[in-house]
């Protein structure tokens, strides 16, 4: 075989490496854009969790940081900055598409019972910026170098990522129902899952992403489950809102 196609092969295989890695950058947000849909198409985002938002963007924002300590694949670097991008997106549908959204507006940021449930996105801007230059002061005091730093930002967002479906398996839990959850978003986070985790391994990421992925794994096949069980129920886009409503009024009455 001469050098010319030896040369030839080699740039075919580096195109093709490279256009796999970035489908593996930009193809775990594309499926939101079903989620939306369905939020859209029910003109609710109550059956949707939005905590999944806050985990993931907290767990971005930390896998920023730790590849600037500890620098694997750039493609999951790349995969960190378009999820955040995403999830702010899916927080700003969410709230748009809230139906008590009126009701949250009077939520004060400063009550920590009312977290993560405010009534405009720039008070969820303002607590990722300030979340984001905290971590960056860290590091700005302690330096890259410091190996348990670094280490443990890791570790932190391997285990917010690990667990960021969780919400959404106590919604469904409490809704009895999973119609507001797009079945392409769960095929996503599944299939998502499990090219991921054997990246993990083949490309010899570091330990807390492994064991991001196989928890990750795990928790998927309960959210399917759960699609199977809720299947059929009698819960529909109504009961979802008349079981939200009832849970706020009587979370206002505890206050």
């Amino acid at each position: 075989m001469s050098t010319t196609n030896i040369d030839e092969e080699w740039n075919l295989w580096t195109t093709f490496v490279f256009l796999v890695n970035a489908l593996m950058m930009v193809t775990p947000t594309l499926a939101y854009f079903a989620q939306i849909n369905t939020i859209k198409k029910q003109k609710s985002s109550l059956g949707f969790s939005k905590k999944i938002p806050l985990l993931l963007l907290l767990s971005s924002i930390l896998r920023i940081f730790f590849w600037f300590g500890k620098k694997f694949h750039w493609s999951l670097l790349g995969q960190a900055v378009f999820m955040t991008i995403m999830q702010v997106y899916m927080v700003k549908i969410c709230i748009q598409y809230d139906p008590t959204i009126e009701k949250k507006k009077e939520n004060s940021v400063f009550n920590y019972k009312n977290f993560w449930d405010w009534g405009y996105l720039s008070y969820y801007i303002t607590f990722l910026i300030t979340f984001t230059f905290s971590i960056h002061y860290l590091f700005a005091k302690f330096t890259y170098d410091n190996d348990f730093l670094v280490e443990l930002i890791g570790s932190l967002s391997a285990m917010v990522e690990a667990s960021f479906v969780l919400p959404q398996v106590f919604t469904n839990y409490s809704l009895k129902s999973t119609d507001s959850l797009s079945l392409i978003v769960v095929a996503n986070w599944v299939f998502g899952d499990v090219v991921k985790t054997y990246f993990f391994f083949q490309t010899s990421a570091p330990i807390q992403l492994k064991l991001c992925g196989i928890t990750q794994l795990g928790i998927d096949f309960v959210i399917i489950f759960q699609m199977c069980y809720y299947r059929g129920s009698s819960n529909n886009k109504s009961t979802i809102m008349d079981n939200t409503y009832i849970k706020d009024v009587e979370f206002n009455k505890e206050l």
